[in-house]
């Protein structure tokens, strides 16, 4: 949910190896599977920063990849039930559903179905990423496939190949070849115009967008203030000029910092990660430190010092992978979704790919 998948620049396991770009795709061993990335027409010299698979986080609960490939949820467990058993290579979470990426590039989902969320499609994926009530897969020759919820077109692809994909609350987003975003679905907030330029990765939350630009900066479009919602406080709709939504009929008065949250407006320097979630959003600098901006009343914006190889951020809560595996969360914990499970999470599912000049694909 939200690119809980964040985008990672570490290598997997053992370095950089050369190996041959086959009939179109790339295959490479990480960790306990093999991810197959579609580099064939990648610009020479572009990179691309595959998803940090190991740690998902959704509205209210979150999910873990185990070293085994097993994987684990914890939070609000209504409709996102029991896991499926087996070996993944990734996983990423929706609102009350979930989809994992199994050794073979099958996609495997459970949880609420009644849009047709959990009913991934058949074919060979090589990433995916779960928005709200919408799920969207990478293929290995590039194309993008989504399944669920379709009421603002979220789920209705542009053809072509990309290389990297994120579903958000109603729209998405991905990564063309040639690095520049193309967004669908929602717009209302602006957070489906993505800027022009040359991306390695993007993330799509609920009404906005970031994306990691080549030089590491982080960038993000749409909605910079206060949404109304479910689960927010109403907002003052005669105050003016306060970033109010004035569909609401409250009097309850809006004033900074809680109606210009900033979710669309990242700390300056250089990133290898970010993650956009509901409110607030976060970014892995280079030395591993997480940096988050935006709305922060339940802590979910203040993270814990220390080295991060992984970080995604969800509505209240946010977590994070550490070096040595353990996953650590911060935020809102009233359903248990801040309150990870011992043991050690998958760290070798992180790598990056680079087309060489000589056409070969380095990872």
């Amino acid at each position: 949910m939200l690119l809980a998948l964040a985008m990672t620049a570490l290598p997997a396991a053992g370095g950089a190896h050369d190996i041959p770009d086959i009939a179109g795709r790339y295959s490479a061993h990480a960790g306990d599977g093999t991810a197959k990335v579609h580099t064939s027409k990648l610009e020479s010299g572009l990179s691309w920063r595959r998803a940090a698979a190991a740690v998902a986080t959704d509205k209210l609960s979150s999910c873990g990849l185990h070293a085994s490939g097993r994987i684990e949820c914890w939070g609000w467990a209504i409709g996102l039930g029991v896991p499926p058993t087996g070996s993944f290579t990734a996983v990423t979470t929706g609102f009350a559903h979930a989809c994992g990426l199994g050794i073979d590039g099958r996609v495997e989902c459970w949880g609420i179905n009644d849009l047709g969320q959990a009913s991934a499609p058949t074919g060979t994926f090589a990433d995916i990423s779960a928005g709200f009530w919408h799920a969207c897969g990478l293929l290995t020759d590039g194309q993008i496939e989504c399944w669920g919820g379709n009421d603002h077109g979220q789920a209705s692809p542009p053809t072509g190949t990309f290389i990297a994909v994120s579903a958000g609350d109603g729209h998405s987003c991905a990564l063309r070849t040639g690095g520049n975003v193309e967004c669908w679905g929602d717009d209302e907030y602006g957070q489906a115009t993505p800027p022009t330029g040359t991306f390695t990765a993007v993330s799509a939350g609920a009404v906005h967008s970031c994306g990691l630009l080549t030089d590491g900066q982080i960038e993000c479009w749409g909605y910079d203030r206060r949404e109304a919602g479910p689960f927010l406080d109403d907002v003052d709709p005669t105050a003016a000029g306060q970033g109010q939504d004035p569909s609401r009929s409250t009097t309850a008065p809006c004033v900074a910092p809680l109606c210009f949250l900033g979710r669309a407006s990242p700390p300056a320097g250089a990133f290898t990660a970010v993650s956009a979630g509901s409110l607030h959003g976060c970014g892995l600098r280079t030395d591993g430190q997480v940096a988050c901006w935006g709305f922060n009343e339940h802590g979910q914006a203040s993270p814990p010092a220390g080295a991060f190889i992984a970080v995604s951020a969800a509505l209240w809560h946010t977590c994070g992978l550490r070096i040595g595996g353990e996953i650590e969360c911060w935020g809102d914990d009233y359903f248990g979704q801040a309150s990870p499970p011992a043991g050690t999470f998958a760290t070798a599912f992180h790598f990056m790919c680079v087309l060489q000049a000589e056409e070969r694909s380095a990872c």
